[in-house]
């Protein structure tokens, strides 16, 4: 069953519900905040449904935003797979029960749009949707993924958000040719949003982190920021780029990195401990900081100098949207949507993924020239103010579920 957590006086009426929880919610991370800001700002209040107790449940409970827990182990979504009828069987039971349950939300609630956060969510609140006549939108934010629970999710849904427009085009490249003309008008783009107006209160103490560093006035920080887990590549930026800095790392300018972020499963605390371990063999590792998980980032980026990311693979990385709102340069491999962040706005240096080289002497200009950090920051600020405000990210949610209303 559920249980709700209500603002004041509870609700009877929610017009929208967000269905999320899948999976990567188990923590707090990139996508629960995004998810967190925008039901934050939205002018009415919405109804969230995650599929167990996760960080984004606990804090929308703490700040009494209304939210609901329906359970359903996602790994059960293996047993689809499986040649075992057991499993298959196991699926199909907890799956209707769980549509059900969902289904008496939505009608208590009258709810008319069912936006779900990525495509398990989209198959796990399509049946209770369609019953209750609510339409159905589906949120990708990150790579588009493929298999048949992606093509039914673009089938069943009434829109599709996506993050950026280069995610749009690969919405579009990847789906199947018979949904192609109808998705065209269904794929609308929606940038992640961030908070501007709590950027600078939020954001003191910058000088006590870098005196806490060791760093002397004029020395560079340089700041990686995420959680450890292989598609961040952590591992691989300290064994491929910061050999490449060795030359620079003797020069008169003290340039210090620091990994802001844990892991959070087993298996990614062995890859963090195997990062820890990577940087034994560096010059100058003592120029190398782990400082864990932070939960006001804010300062960091304001104590930094140059914001890199070596990740695989990225929606829209949060990291850089946030450190455009700094006014901080950044230094990104290609994954999506950066180009449109940054080489687009001229708010940052984008280079082929995996050039370790490239990266290095990115980094390296950027530490020598003052004048083009503060530009490429200025430039990064402009673009966050005028396009990722959550206010505005927020409102153009309303807009597009007011169309499906």
């Amino acid at each position: 069953m559920w249980s709700v957590y209500m603002s004041g006086r509870a609700a009877t009426q929610y017009q929208v519900v967000f269905v999320t929880g899948a999976g990567y919610l188990s923590h707090w991370c990139g996508v629960s905040e995004s998810l967190y800001q925008i039901v934050k700002h939205m002018a009415e209040p919405l109804l969230v449904v995650t599929s167990g107790p996760n960080g984004l449940t606990q804090r929308l409970a703490e700040q009494e935003l209304p939210v609901a827990v329906l359970p359903f182990p996602v790994t059960l979504f293996r047993g689809l797979r499986s040649r075992s009828l057991k499993d298959k069987a196991r699926f199909l039971y907890l799956y209707f029960r769980y549509s059900s349950q969902l289904l008496r939300l939505l009608v208590r609630h009258r709810a008319r749009v069912v936006y779900a956060s990525d495509g398990v969510s989209m198959v796990l609140a399509s049946l209770a949707a369609k019953l209750s006549g609510a339409k159905l939108v589906l949120g990708i934010r990150g790579e588009p993924g493929t298999g048949l629970h992606w093509s039914l999710a673009l089938r069943l849904s009434d829109r599709v958000v996506v993050l950026s427009r280069e995610l749009r085009r690969k919405v579009l490249a990847t789906s199947p040719p018979r949904f192609y003309n109808s998705l065209l008008s269904k794929v609308v783009v929606i940038y992640n949003g961030v908070d501007i107006e709590s950027v600078a209160m939020r954001s003191q103490g910058s000088d006590s982190i870098r005196t806490a560093l060791g760093l002397n006035q004029g020395d560079i920080l340089v700041l990686y920021i995420g959680a450890f887990c292989p598609h961040k590549a952590q591992l691989e930026f300290i064994k491929q780029v910061l050999p490449c800095f060795y030359e620079y790392w003797q020069s008169e300018h003290r340039v210090h990195f620091a990994f802001v972020g844990s892991a959070k499963s087993d298996l990614d605390k062995q890859y963090e401990a195997m990062c820890k371990r990577a940087t034994l063999d560096l010059p100058y590792k003592e120029r190398v900081h782990f400082v864990g998980f932070q939960q006001n980032v804010w300062p960091w980026y304001a104590a930094a100098d140059i914001i890199v990311l070596g990740s695989r693979s990225e929606g829209m990385p949060r990291c850089v949207i946030e450190a455009m709102a700094s006014g901080k340069p950044v230094v990104s491999y290609a994954v999506s949507s950066v180009k449109e962040l940054l080489q687009d706005t001229g708010a940052g240096i984008v280079l082929p993924q995996g050039d370790a080289t490239g990266m290095a002497d990115a980094v390296a200009r950027l530490s020598r020239d003052e004048d083009l950090r503060a530009a490429m920051g200025e430039r990064g600020l402009a673009f966050a103010r005028t396009n990722l405000d959550i206010r505005s990210i927020a409102k153009s949610y309303e807009k597009l579920f007011a169309e499906l209303m």
